[in-house]
This record gives structure tokens, C-alpha cells and sequence, in this order.
């Protein structure tokens, strides 16, 4: 049955909001909505610090996405090719503008409550757009969902992982007791077409530790207990990732410093067969 022309609104209204919240707490600031010519749901920036105006670190910005300023063009329901071919032409009238704010546009995303095939995630890219579909607002949301959870959100810390670009690791403050801190630290890979292997999770974890958790412990005058989770856009077997996780625990617990949770409290989320499953 068709949407009556009012609800079709409706829906494409409160998509729009909802997008808008998410845009912020990823850490970009929305500089233009509703831009008519040419036609964009949304201008925004990624700036260095968070919006808020505290002084800590910001986020970083999402890997699949355009470096710089950013056009977004929501579409619900069923993608076509029109609608990237329309994005497309509009970045490319946009640069031509004597408008700085438009002018300054180096990329747009085309946002889709439709879960995509990732042979059609693919092909938009190779068009010159980004494309995040259903599971990557998903995959999105959680770390919005992390870092909304911190009150200051100058404590939570974004690291990139050297050895994976598509990789970043949120360290965000948990309890205090004496001398003791515990640290939550949740790994994001954003790659759609990964399928983990148990040497792959092993790779995650210890640039992880290696990058993020051990220059911080030499900082810090606390003991820190670790509580990990893992997030893939795509593919990765919890189990396998499990018993890499164990593995790595007590490759540490024999040498000292940090101590790191239970495997029972490594969660492992992947998105790509299961993406609503970091909201069980």
C-alpha cells in the first residue's frame, strides 16, 4: 500500500530530525539545512573540537565519508539511481559557486533507511558518493549511543588504529575505587565487506592496547581494569573473537599492568548479518 502523500512527509520529516541528532553526536556541526540550490538536506563540518566547547579531544570523523565539508542527501525508502546521480551533480554545481558555503563542499553521503546489497554500496562509491545505508546509521548509532552516555564528553578519547585506517577505538572513563580506574573501550571497524578471522580480532586488540590503552596506563596514576567491545560493520564469528579475546587477557594478566575484564564481559557486535544486535 502507498504512503498518502501527508504521511510520506511525516516520515521523511522525522527521518531528517532524528538524522540531525545523529550528524551531532557523531561531532559534526550542521552549518546549512535545507539548502535549495542546490537541493541538500544537509551541509555540515567535522570540526577539531567537540561542540560542546570543552577542551578534550574531539571524535573523529567517520571513515567512510567525504574528508572536509560535507553534503548529506536523506532519501526514505527505495534508493535509484537517479538519486546518486543527482547528488553527484549537485557537489559538482556547489563547487562551482561563488558561495563559500557552498564552494567549500568536498563530498556528499547519500543516507537510506534501506539496508543495501554492499555490491550497491560499492558501485555508489566508485561514483564519487558515499552511501550510508541502514546498517551503517546502525553501526553509527551505537557509537553516538557510547559517547552520548559520557555527561562531559571531553572524557571520552577517539583513537585511530594505525594498523587498521578503517579502525578507531573510543576510551571513555568508567568507576573510580581507590587507586583503581576502570576504562570501557569500544573498538569500531567500519568496513563493510570484512569477514574477521580469530588473527584478525587478535590484530584489533593489541593495536588497540598498543595505540590507545598503553600510553594512557603510563600516564595515569591508576591501576585501570579494562572492559572491551568490538563492533564490525561486517563479518566476525563472537566465538572465535571470543577465544582470541581470552588469549590476549591472559597474555597480559601474566605480565602485569593493566587488568582486563572477564571474556563474559567482551561483547562483540557485528552488523553486517546481525545489525541490530548492539541494541539487545
Amino acid at each position: 500500500m502507498l504512503l498518502s502523500g501527508h504521511l510520506a512527509q511525516t516520515l521523511g520529516e522525522a527521518m531528517e530530525d532524528e538524522f540531525a541528532e545523529l550528524l551531532e553526536k557523531l561531532g559534526y556541526r550542521i552549518v546549512k539545512r535545507q539548502n535549495v540550490s542546490p537541493s541538500f538536506d544537509f551541509i555540515a563540518d567535522f570540526p577539531r573540537r567537540p561542540l560542546d566547547g570543552s577542551a578534550g579531544p574531539s571524535l573523529r570523523s567517520p571513515w567512510f565519508s567525504p574528508a572536509g565539508r560535507t553534503a548529506f542527501s536523506i532519501k526514505e525508502g527505495f534508493l535509484k539511481s537517479k538519486d546518486v546521480a543527482e547528488l553527484r551533480q549537485n557537489c559538482q554545481s556547489a563547487r562551482r559557486s561563488g558561495k563559500p558555503l557552498l564552494k567549500r563542499i568536498s563530498g556528499g553521503v547519500l543516507v537510506t533507511n534501506e539496508v543495501l546489497l554492499l555490491y550497491k554500496i560499492d558501485r555508489i562509491r566508485k561514483s564519487g558518493i558515499y552511501c550510508w545505508d541502514m546498517r551503517r546509521l546502525l553501526f553509527y548509532s551505537a557509537k553516538a549511543r557510547i559517547v552520548s552516555s559520557v555527561g562531559d564528553r571531553g572524557r571520552v578519547v577517539e583513537f585511530p588504529l594505525e594498523l587498521f585506517e578503517e579502525a578507531t577505538c573510543l576510551l571513555r572513563p568508567g568507576r573510580r575505587a581507590g587507586s583503581n580506574i576502570t576504562l570501557n573501550v569500544d573498538i569500531f571497524l567500519d568496513d563493510h565487506r570484512c569477514n574477521l578471522s580469530a588473527d584478525d580480532v587478535s590484530d584489533l586488540l593489541r593495536e588497540a592496547h598498543r595505540t590507545a590503552l598503553a600510553p594512557l596506563a603510563r600516564k595515569l596514576p591508576y591501576s585501570i581494569d579494562a572492559i572491551l567491545s568490538l563492533h564490525v560493520l561486517g563479518m566476525v564469528d563472537p566465538e572465535l573473537a571470543r577465544k582470541s579475546y581470552d588469549g590476549f587477557r591472559k597474555y597480559h594478566l601474566a605480565r602485569g599492568g593493566i587488568v582486563f575484564a572477564e571474556s563474559s564481559q567482551f561483547r562483540v557486535y557485528q552488523y553486517g548479518p546481525t545489525a541490530w544486535s548492539s541494541l539487545l
